[in-house]
């Protein structure tokens, strides 16, 4: 259980966080589906493990529609059919709650917008 929210931790910072990035900053969205996505472990250390994120096209895809609409679309490829089946399938494999992954999701998104609001 301790990798499977290991492997979350990573993942939320890997994945989740450079997607939302990507909206806020560039005003575009990078294409997170799961086929487009290929993760890499990197590495253990003693206390984490590290991965790596690469996306086979990275063109970045400018706002077509109403803000809202683009927003909704991402949110929608990135949580209900990229983030959400992982995290049920981790569940099933390990038993861990999923409300420790979305947690750890959580945790690391508030970071992320904590660290833009602040600058750094």
């Amino acid at each position: 259980m301790v990798a499977a929210s290991q492997l979350a931790k990573q993942y939320s910072f890997t994945v989740v966080v450079p997607a939302l990035d990507a909206v806020s900053a560039l005003n575009e969205r990078l294409d997170f589906s799961m086929d487009n996505v290929l993760i890499h472990f990197a590495g253990q250390s003693r206390k984490r493990m590290t991965l790596k994120m690469q996306l086979h096209d990275w063109k970045a895809v400018p706002l077509q529609h109403s803000r809202q609409y683009w927003r909704e679309q991402l949110l929608k490829t990135l949580f209900t059919h990229h983030i959400s089946p992982l995290w049920n399938y981790l569940h099933r494999l390990t038993g861990i709650s999923r409300s420790v992954l979305w947690g750890n999701l959580a945790a690391y998104v508030y970071l992320a917008v904590r660290r833009k609001i602040a600058g750094k």
